[in-house]
């Protein structure tokens, strides 16, 4: 007979509970969600009207059922096979709660068989991640965790002889169930081949390869197992858990000569890496004088080399590939000097690549002092038009010596949480005179982030920078609480505010009273900018609203930690939500200026 041929009288009492009382008018009606048991057969999905005793009644086919009770505004409640035979079934007293609610299923990959009795642990977005609550599968392999704040979550599950699973990016919002759209499939550790080509960097000289994995909800990293490949370049990593993988092939000095990322399920197919290392010589200098340094070479790829040059700022390497790469020195007064996209390749008549390294000719000398006049030893850096260019560290004096300057305009910037000197503009020259930077004690901006309704915002990344000092971050707590040090001699401070599922903000304020707290409201209707970008990024364009000027790296970096693809990445180009209002996005010298209103969807074309 088929599943609708029967239809029988359902009649049930519902009743509510919980610390929200109800406010208005009761729901209008109830729904039933009944999945058969046992088969693969669709849901049948029925409302009934409720009346205004909470009584309902309601028409239902016959048959076994797991059921999911809802209401507008109200957690489900699940009853579990259910037998519906005419001529009435009543499912009782049925007790619900106005709150928000997680829900899902855990199976066992392969057989896809419900997995009982599995820990299952709901963690907010905080760093490291916190256990907001805990439950177990029941034997129909389901979970659920009530009276959950609206927000972004993560979930842990882990069943006996199985690996942990992580799930991130589950959002909550206000009186409403989460249900994951997929069952959660838990399966025994996995194991993984890495297969180097050449199988050795020279005879007798193995490839050392390492795994790392990335902590969910976390900016860190693991170190999971190191091995040396075998003779045929072949290493296994066995009982590894599902989740996001990065593997580095080194030599026995350090030099990472490749590196990639993998997301590992039960499964995984073997990794491929093939390296291409070219040998290079160059020279470090300053004019016609070279310098001694240490250099690290890297790329956006994880390749990374260390080398020194000598008294005569020579040096040669064998680099792991050709291509684009950033190069730090580190020159003997503990100046770090970068040289960015260095472009290093092999000319076809030339045995090796040549890098030639020349340091700018200016240079500032000068001295940290305390506002009693006595030198401190601290970081003194140096930024141009927004961006750092080099560091160094004051001796124990407070005197201090940058080398390699360009001539022009810098900011120069000193101290630490407790002590800061603020922005101090200085013009290089061929002859700049002494620079004395004053460190004042710094003062604390305290404040909050609550969504329109006034739940907390945890996890939120508050980027924070003033006239020409260097950019900072703090993180909401999961009450929406944060602070962060400032100068007392900044007249305006940004924030850059970028959170899980929230629209970014971007202000410039005026430094609040010293007992004033600051409160941050994310917007209710945001808008929504699609950046279509270059097809080759790096450098990443900025964005610009309310006298506030960031690069896109700062608004998709928290969701790009662990090298993980941006979640805001579509075919169309990088997509945000933002708060409505006026934004420019520029990449190099073109600047498009758009209106972004509420719930709009504005385009940008940042490829030019």
């Amino acid at each position: 007979m088929p599943l609708l041929a029967l239809l029988l009288a359902v009649a049930g009492t519902v009743e509510t509970s919980g610390k929200m009382k109800v406010p208005g008018a009761a729901p209008e009606s109830v729904t039933l969600t009944l999945r058969p048991s046992g088969t693969t057969a669709p849901d049948v999905t029925i409302a009934c009207p409720l009346a205004s005793d909470g009584s309902f009644h309601c028409a239902t086919p016959e048959g076994r059922f797991d059921v999911r009770i809802s209401m507008s505004g109200f957690a489900p409640v699940y009853r579990w096979d259910v037998v519906f035979a005419p001529p009435t079934v009543n499912l009782g007293q049925i007790i619900t709660q106005r709150s928000s609610s997680v829900a899902g299923w855990i199976v066992l990959g392969g057989n896809r068989d419900p997995v009982s009795d599995a820990a299952v642990e709901l963690l907010d977005h905080a760093d490291p991640p916190m256990v907001r609550q805990s439950a177990k599968s029941n034997p129909r392999g389901f979970f659920q965790f009530l009276q959950v704040d609206p927000g972004k979550y993560g979930i842990r599950a882990k069943a006996k002889g199985t690996s942990t699973v992580y799930l991130s990016n589950i959002v909550v919002r206000e009186s409403g169930e989460t249900l994951l759209e997929k069952p959660i499939t838990l399966s025994p550790p996995a194991k993984l081949t890495v297969s180097v080509t050449p199988h050795m960097k020279a005879p007798k000289k193995p490839w050392h390869v390492d795994l790392s994995r990335k902590i969910p909800y976390t900016t860190y990293s693991r170190m999971v197992n190191q091995a040396t490949a075998d003779e045929a370049g072949n290493v296994d990593f066995e009982g590894l858990q599902p989740g996001s993988y990065a593997i580095a092939v080194r030599d026995a000095a350090g030099t990472v000569f490749a590196k990639e990322t993998i997301d590992i399920d039960d499964k995984p197919p073997p990794l491929f890496i093939q390296i291409a290392a070219v040998p290079m010589r160059g020279r470090l200098s300053a004019g016609t004088t070279g310098i001694k340094a240490g250099l690290t070479f890297s790329t956006s790829h994880g390749e990374s080399m260390t080398i020194r040059s000598n008294e005569d700022g020579d040096f040669t390497a064998l680099l792991p590939a050709e291509g684009t790469w950033h190069v730090e020195a580190m020159l003997p007064s503990q100046q770090e000097v970068t040289f960015q996209h260095v472009d290093i390749r092999r000319r076809e008549t030339e045995e090796f690549a040549r890098v030639d390294l020349e340091l700018a000719p200016g240079k500032i000398e000068g001295r940290v002092v305390d506002e009693k006049g006595d030198g401190v030893k601290t970081g003194v850096r140096l930024t141009r038009k927004g961006s750092d260019e080099t560091a160094t560290l004051s001796e124990d004096d407070g005197h201090f010596f940058l080398l390699g300057v360009g001539a022009g305009d810098v900011i120069l910037d000193a101290g630490s949480a407790e002590m800061d000197s603020g922005a101090v503009p200085v013009t290089v020259t061929d002859d700049t005179p002494p620079v004395t930077i004053t460190l004042h004690k710094t003062r604390k901006l305290k404040g909050w982030i609550t969504t329109p309704s006034g739940y907390p915002v945890a996890g939120a990344t508050i980027w924070f920078w003033w006239e020409g000092g260097l950019r900072g971050q703090a993180m909401s707590t999961p009450s929406g609480l944060f602070e962060f040090s400032y100068p007392p001699t900044a007249s305006l401070i940004d924030l850059l505010v970028v959170a899980p599922d929230v629209p970014v903000k971007m202000l410039r304020l005026t430094p609040p009273a010293p007992d004033e707290k600051i409160h941050l409201t994310t917007s209710a209707t945001p808008g929504r900018l699609v950046i279509h970008l270059p097809p080759q990024t790096p450098p990443l364009p900025t964005v610009s609203s309310g006298g506030v000027t960031a690069s896109l790296m700062l608004i998709i970096k928290p969701s790009t930690i662990g090298g993980a693809r941006p979640s805001g990445f579509t075919s169309e180009g990088m997509m945000i939500d933002v708060d409505p209002g006026r934004y420019t996005i520029c990449m190099k010298d073109h600047c498009s200026t758009v209106d972004v209103a509420p719930g709009a969807r504005v385009k940008v074309d940042a490829s030019k």
